[in-house]
C-alpha cells in the first residue's frame, strides 16, 4: 500500500506540471463520473514492497511506483502528448533536486519508464504513460 506521504507528494506535483498546460490531474480511486473534453492526466500508484529495512529494525521501508497516464482525445497527435509527457518528467526531476517545494523526507524519485500507446487501442482517449519509481523510508512508531 502506497504511504499517503508518497501520494500527497506526488499527486501536487503532478497537479503543478499538469497546471502548466492547463491540464487536469483525476485520482483512478475516485471513479470520476465525468471527465475534460480534452487530455487529461489520470495518477495511479503501485507499492511492490513494503515491509521493515531489516529483522528487529523501526525502519520502514516502501517501494514503489507512480503512474501517470496522459489521456489524450484521438486526432490530436504524437507531439503534443510527447510535450505533455516531458513536462511532467521535468517536474518530477525537479522535485527529486528539491526545486518543487521540499521532498518529504525519506521520498526518493528514482527512474523514468515511459508506456507508449497501444496503436490497435479503440476507445475515446489514447494513452501515453509515464511511470516514476519510488522508494519511501519511514520509521515506525
Amino acid at each position: 500500500m502506497t504511504s499517503p506521504v508518497v501520494w500527497d507528494h506526488a499527486y501536487a506535483v503532478a497537479s503543478a506540471a499538469a497546471q502548466t498546460d492547463s491540464l487536469k490531474v483525476l485520482d483512478a480511486g475516485a471513479q470520476n463520473p465525468s471527465v475534460p473534453s480534452g487530455p487529461y492526466w489520470l495518477i495511479e500508484t503501485a507499492s511492490s514492497r513494503g515491509d521493515r529495512a531489516e529483522m528487529g529494525s523501526k525502519l520502514s521501508e516502501e517501494n514503489g511506483t507512480i503512474w501517470l497516464h496522459l489521456m489524450m482525445p484521438p486526432g490530436l497527435g504524437t507531439p503534443p502528448a510527447l510535450a505533455f509527457t516531458k513536462r511532467m518528467s521535468d517536474w518530477f526531476r525537479k522535485a527529486q533536486d528539491g526545486q518543487f517545494n521540499n521532498l518529504p523526507e525519506g521520498l526518493v524519485y528514482y527512474s523514468q519508464s515511459d508506456d507508449p500507446p497501444d496503436l490497435n487501442q479503440e476507445g475515446s482517449r489514447v494513452r501515453f504513460s509515464v511511470s516514476f519509481d519510488y522508494q519511501y523510508r519511514d520509521i515506525l512508531v
